[in-house]
């Protein structure tokens, strides 16, 4: 099944190509991708995953609730989101396609857009260059989660506390958890905690 092309983009995030998954990230590419953490308003905690051992990197390793890429034949952002939800942890989102660019109401809760960052890791055949827009999804009450076994093999939920005092961890969390993290702690701190 074809999945989509990934986004090429400069640095400016402005659209320059497609291309294919393994290719991009072989030579390193910058690309677009997206990473969204999960938290519970009820019990003030983030559901963080351990990536399954067999993905081709960072496997084994803690990360946000799930990630992806937005690919080259999905119409926008919410089409992306939804297929990443559904595909790492079995929840079927019903999103509203409402005027707020940066916020989405869901079946769950709301998804705001938090911020956006760059980086680049490489991890020896492997590259990541991305440019990953990072989402908070604040859901009103914590679903029964029967997570895919091909891309996660663990779930915790943890609050900001438990979640700095493993920061300094090695070989704890991906290389991308750390700078997505702290985007996601401005927005709560600066707009989410003032609506």
């Amino acid at each position: 099944m074809f999945i989509g092309d990934l986004i090429l983009v400069d640095e400016k995030n402005k659209i320059i190509g497609h291309g294919e998954k393994l290719s991009v990230h072989t030579r390193g590419d910058l690309h677009r991708a997206f990473s969204i953490f999960i938290y519970d308003a009820e019990t003030k905690k983030f559901l963080i995953q351990k990536r399954a051992f067999n993905k081709y990197h960072s496997g084994g390793l803690w990360s946000n609730s799930c990630c992806s890429h937005p690919y080259s034949n999905e119409k926008n952002i919410t089409v992306s989101i939804k297929r990443c939800i559904s595909d790492e942890l079995n929840l079927n989102l019903q999103i509203d396609f409402s005027d707020q660019e940066n916020v989405f109401d869901t079946n769950l809760g709301k998804i705001y857009y938090a911020g956006v960052f760059k980086y680049f890791s490489d991890y020896g055949k492997i590259k990541e260059h991305e440019i990953d827009s990072v989402y908070l999804y604040v859901i009103n009450k914590k679903p029964e989660i029967d997570f895919n076994k091909n891309e996660i093999c663990e779930l915790q939920w943890l609050n900001v506390n438990e979640i700095n005092n493993l920061l300094d961890k090695k070989n704890y969390f991906t290389s991308w958890f750390f700078k997505a993290y702290k985007i996601v702690l401005e927005f709560m701190k600066n707009v989410y905690e003032k609506k």
